[in-house]
């Protein structure tokens, strides 16, 4: 049973397609994706994270939905409206939304992110405009925006009608940490942050065989994170990853993704497991200083040349 303040939530990207590390068709089962699922409603996991562009992803919730009479609170995202012409902006946007509720056999998305912070940007006053009109017509409940960097995190906390920012955030990716963001995020107590990629789709649970040929530090990662789970007493992998970042109070939202049935037990057995102190989180935090490229913390960013 979840326990903790912090909400666990449910990545189901690989729901609707081949995703991370492992390529298992689990996208392709609905019996697997309904036993997962089944499994977490009785562990009390409240969330699912998705988006339009997962694939199957909304099907298959919507799937376990209607069958089984049960719902899950939903996190969803919009597409990608960066090429729409602002004309076409609003229809766009409620076509995205309405599409999403079919497919989750909802009548109200929880959160809406918009999925892409440069669609933000490009149209910020009609987006607002029509993404109000949204919430206060019932359709959505609050509105958030996913981003990967602390610039694009510090610009969106100026929007008021952002609660919610989702972004990658891991023990190995120290961008976070900077004055400059909390400074800001303080001002905003009304934002709830949700992190994704804390295992950083699963290299730092794996071995040296699983990480890109051309990240030069792969053995040092490696090698500190065996010796932090012997330093810090922790189980293993999961428990150090997940405690590490549980230990972050401005963090209310933390996004972890699975395979199977066996990997979502594994999570909510280390969920429940002490989070680090405040020297425990120094000395991490110390120990992956200066190790990470921009490159490594970005999977976009892997297969570039």
């Amino acid at each position: 049973m979840i326990s903790l303040d912090k909400k666990l939530t449910l990545g189901t990207v690989q729901f609707g397609m081949n995703y991370g590390l492992i390529k298992n068709n689990l996208y392709k089962s609905k019996k697997k994706i309904t036993k997962i699922l089944s499994y977490a409603k009785r562990r009390r996991i409240e969330y699912l994270d998705t988006a339009t562009a997962y694939g199957l992803s909304e099907t298959n919730i919507g799937n376990f939905h209607k069958n089984k009479n049960k719902e899950f609170k939903i996190i969803t995202k919009l597409k990608n409206l960066s090429k729409v012409k602002k004309k076409n902006l609003e229809n766009e946007i409620f076509s995205s939304v309405i599409e999403s509720l079919t497919l989750l056999q909802k009548s109200k998305i929880d959160i809406l992110l918009v999925h892409h912070y440069k669609d933000l940007i490009i149209h910020e006053k009609k987006m607002i405009k029509y993404l109000s009109k949204l919430r206060n017509i019932g359709l959505v409940n609050e509105i958030g925006v996913s981003v990967y960097s602390p610039k694009e995190a510090i610009r969106c906390l100026k929007i008021k009608i952002i609660k919610h920012i989702q972004i990658p955030f891991n023990l190995l990716d120290q961008r976070w940490l900077k004055h400059s963001f909390n400074k800001k995020l303080k001002i905003r107590p009304d934002v709830k942050i949700h992190a994704r990629s804390i295992f950083l789709q699963g290299l730092l649970l794996n071995k040296k065989n699983y990480w890109p040929k051309w990240f030069k530090n792969k053995d040092k990662v490696i090698k500190n994170i065996d010796f932090l789970i012997k330093k810090l007493k922790k189980s293993n992998k999961i428990d150090l990853c997940l405690s590490y970042v549980k230990s972050f109070n401005w963090i209310n939202f933390i996004v972890v993704g699975i395979n199977n049935i066996e990997q979502l037990k594994k999570v909510l057995l280390m969920y429940n497991k002490k989070s680090l102190n405040n020297y425990q989180r120094s000395f991490v935090v110390s120990k992956m200083r200066n190790i990470a490229s921009n490159r490594i913390l970005l999977p976009y960013k892997w297969k570039e040349n």
